[in-house]
């Protein structure tokens, strides 16, 4: 397969959080072409959620772009057993967990890899303007209750720490734009308003990418992550 150019946007927006604690990271093959993309997700609004995210998502980038997807995830995991070792010192409070989602483009240039656990997510954009979610969410929907308030949030199931990790491949024929994301991004826009802004071809990866996190963090109280990866015409 002849080879193909990737561009790759990235924005992020804290939302109404005290802390950002999304993390994104992109590693490139120029030789090769490949390119490995990892957003992670921090659980909770602390500073060890951002260092576990940032951590996390650096050692995931790197090994999806050397092994796969899979591995990335696993490196993640690791990296962060690491930080929490007893011969380790680490930052004061309690130990920290993220959403992962890490994604490759062959070398060949034919298949895009994808692994994941959490509520990150991964969309793809075909060239007849279809949108497909290539992941699915591992939580529960938990209903809390504070007084007379209600709220609905979700209890993630898998995560870097917990549990095993998920992995996908669709052929990268007719893809036109790879959205990975947070849940700042997806839980407060509809995957229409996603389809929406990624058909936009006015629009560069990054542009695409700015949109989506603004809307994110304007509409929601999380922190919102978008990264694109777009083929080059």
């Amino acid at each position: 397969m002849p080879r193909r150019e990737w561009h790759t946007g990235y924005a992020q927006s804290k939302g109404r959080r005290e802390v950002q604690a999304d993390a994104y990271a992109i590693a490139r093959d120029d030789p090769s072409g490949r390119v490995a993309v990892t957003v992670t997700d921090g659980i909770g609004d602390n500073e060890e959620a951002a260092a576990i995210a940032r951590l996390t998502s650096t050692a995931a980038a790197h090994a999806t772009l050397a092994h796969d997807p899979g591995q990335g995830c696993q490196a993640a995991r690791a990296r962060r057993a690491a930080r929490y070792s007893p011969l380790q010192p680490h930052a004061a409070g309690e130990p920290a967990d993220a959403s992962i989602v890490t994604a490759l483009v062959s070398a060949d240039h034919s298949r895009l890899w994808i692994a994941w656990a959490g509520i990150c997510r991964a969309y793809v954009l075909y060239d007849s303007g279809a949108l497909e979610r290539a992941t699915f969410d591992h939580c529960l929907g938990v209903t809390i209750r504070r007084g007379t308030s209600v709220t609905y949030a979700p209890q993630v199931t898998r995560t870097v720490a917990r549990n095993e990790f998920v992995t996908a491949h669709l052929p990268v024929r007719h893809i036109r734009r790879l959205l990975l994301c947070s849940d700042g991004v997806h839980q407060h826009l509809a995957d229409i308003a996603i389809a929406t802004v990624l058909r936009d071809s006015t629009t560069d990866a990054t542009e695409a990418a700015n949109i989506l996190a603004r809307a994110g963090g304007l509409t929601g109280t999380d922190n919102a992550t978008a990264v694109v990866i777009q083929r080059a015409e």
